[in-house]
């Protein structure tokens, strides 16, 4: 397990404990208040991100994105091949491929910078979404956000799916 300990470039291997460079094996957790900085592809294990994650490079993920309560701004892809949990977390201007299960809980999830969510095995919505106020998926820049659907996306029979999207921004919904 590697946690990020001091805001900076991701390849600097004392901005991590234990030291080191994050890899494929590694489990990576960035923590509330910090911020990192990809400077260049990155793969590894598994990823909690509650702080920033900033860079224009690829993260691939083997077993588990847990998208808790930060942001991840940049324009390259994210491509999660075991599963996910969404909670209260930013996307600005990457696309993110889920291949396995996205477990979507509590809270409000926002995008920004014409994101894409690409869905291509399951998206579950909770009952969690019966919280008065709470978005699946909120839009509130002067972008568009796309939804691919190419697995199932199954509401159950207590959950909520809001799509909000403010003045002319767009979240288009493809199911294929």
């Amino acid at each position: 397990k590697k946690t990020l300990t001091t805001n900076g470039f991701w390849s600097v291997a004392t901005n991590w404990l234990p030291i080191g460079i994050p890899t494929v094996d590694d489990e990576v957790v960035i923590p509330s208040s910090k911020i990192v900085t990809l400077d260049g592809n990155v793969s590894l294990d598994s990823l909690v991100v509650n702080g920033q994650v900033l860079g224009n490079y690829k993260i691939a993920i083997t077993s588990l994105f847990n998208l808790a309560s930060g942001t991840i701004i940049g324009t390259d892809t994210i491509t999660i091949n075991g599963n996910a949990i969404i909670g209260t977390g930013d996307v600005n201007g990457k696309t993110i491929i889920f291949k396995g299960n996205v477990n979507r809980v509590n809270g409000q999830f926002n995008t920004y910078g014409n994101s894409i969510l690409r869905f291509d095995y399951a998206a579950q919505l909770t009952s969690s979404f019966t919280t008065s106020g709470s978005n699946l998926f909120y839009n509130s820049q002067a972008s568009n956000c796309t939804i691919e659907n190419y697995g199932t996306f199954f509401i159950n029979n207590t959950a909520l799916m809001n799509i909000y999207s403010i003045g002319i921004n767009r979240i288009i919904f493809k199911n294929y």
